[in-house]
């Protein structure tokens, strides 16, 4: 998940695109969203659910 499809799936337009961004950093500090890459920089972070991340770890 980027900051684009979360626009896109909840009908937010361009010139808010910030509400995309508080959306998506209110999810990580939730803990409901993990990075997908902790060493990606901020402009290409990708993110996942965090039982996505057990998984991907093998625990």
């Amino acid at each position: 998940m980027v900051t684009d499809a979360v626009r896109e799936r909840f009908s937010i337009k361009q010139q808010n695109m910030a509400a995309s961004s508080r959306l998506i950093k209110e999810a990580l500090e939730s803990g409901v969203i993990v990075p997908y890459d902790v060493g990606a920089a901020p402009k290409f972070m990708k993110y996942i659910p965090w039982w996505a991340a057990r998984a991907r770890a093998g625990t």
